[in-house]
């Protein structure tokens, strides 16, 4: 890519403390990514079934102990970060990190201009009830954003489904600005979104830069009432259980930190026990949405702005196990900006209960 293409975003910065606090100089390309990929990476919307195979049971295990430790509050010692990370040459120490390093070589496989010293698997896991929201938000390095106030992207986000319970992932064609805060956090109209139910092994890649959640609304209707499927809402003792991947490539992100080898004891599933295969793309549905269809909102703050997603959606062709693409006609899918608010911090995934929606209601 010629420099003619690049972005003026020229950011130097301070390295964290672990990375010697040198002076570094950021250049994005013409689309707002670390600069250097010309090709070879796919960021359109890709859905493919059964994925990952093995002992997904020992997975599932490793997956709630890596949550419980990303849950850890007030200890310092595990809780500088919400997110975890394996370069691209370094070796796994367990299989979590090994099933990381395998999602990020398949989507990076036929990349070119890729620094692999400069690249790597940012991962972590997810384990929440079946009827618990995950809130609207951008992937980016967190650490940057807050001190420097520029938004970096992983190039592709990635969820991997270990279970079939729960809320579907919702990610919309909406990228926050490069600074952040700028040209009212990237409110406007939306025209695509991808809807993506949970099944076990199927896995998710999109574009990093997009607005993405996981909104229980979502969950399909029940057929014969035409309400929420409660039966599906609400499995005894169910959780979602998913293993994300961020792909980034020729940067490294500031909370850049291996899993705590303390806790490596805690996990349980054997080398090379799990595959990834991501040989049969699934066919996604195709459906238009316009302003007489089911409304559904949801707010969160982005660069201490209150935002609003209001996106109307046709519920009854929401089904178990789909991925559907959704089109929107003029103003049937809107991110809309509020008014400033003060904020401490931003959460990577911040998962709303139920019991905190009805008191917030």
């Amino acid at each position: 890519m010629s420099n003619s293409e690049d972005s003026d975003i020229r950011n130097s910065f301070s390295e964290s403390p672990g990375m010697n606090a040198q002076q570094i100089e950021i250049v994005l390309d013409a689309e707002g990514r670390p600069r250097g990929v010309t090709e070879g990476i796919n960021y359109d919307f890709q859905v493919y079934q059964k994925a990952v195979k093995g002992n997904l049971e020992l997975l599932r295990h490793d997956c709630e102990q890596v949550f419980n430790v990303r849950a850890v509050r007030g200890d310092e010692e595990y809780s500088s970060g919400e997110t975890y990370f394996i370069g691209a040459k370094e070796q796994p120490a367990a299989e979590v990190e090994r099933l990381a390093k395998l999602i990020f070589d398949f989507h990076a496989r036929n990349s070119i201009g890729v620094d692999l010293n400069k690249s790597g698997a940012e991962w972590w896991t997810q384990v929440i009830d079946a009827d618990d929201d995950i809130g609207a938000h951008f992937d980016r390095d967190y650490t940057l954003e807050e001190d420097e106030g520029v938004n970096i992207h992983p190039h592709l986000g990635t969820v991997t489904y270990l279970s079939d319970t729960g809320a579907p992932t919702f990610v919309l064609e909406l990228k926050a600005p490069t600074i952040s805060g700028q040209d009212l956090c990237g409110a406007g109209f939306v025209e695509k979104a991808i809807v993506s139910f949970p099944k076990e092994g199927n896995h998710l890649c999109f574009d990093g830069r997009f607005l993405h959640c996981a909104p229980a609304d979502l969950l399909p209707l029940d057929e014969e009432t035409g309400q929420p499927d409660e039966s599906r809402k609400r499995k005894s003792e169910s959780k979602r259980i998913s293993f994300l991947v961020n792909v980034w490539l020729n940067y490294l992100p500031s909370h850049a930190d291996r899993f705590p080898s303390e806790r490596l004891n805690q996990l349980k599933t054997p080398s090379g026990s799990v595959t990834v295969n991501p040989a049969q793309e699934m066919s996604i549905e195709r459906v238009s949405c316009c302003i007489q269809d089911s409304e559904l909102r949801m707010g969160f703050v982005e660069a201490s702005r209150r935002m609003e997603l209001v996106a109307h959606v046709p519920k009854p062709v929401l089904k178990d196990s789909k991925s559907i693409l959704l089109s929107f006609e003029d103003g049937a899918c809107e991110l809309k900006a509020g008014e400033l608010v003060e904020q401490e911090s931003s959460e990577q995934d911040s998962v709303i209960s139920e019991e905190e929606e009805d008191s917030d209601r």
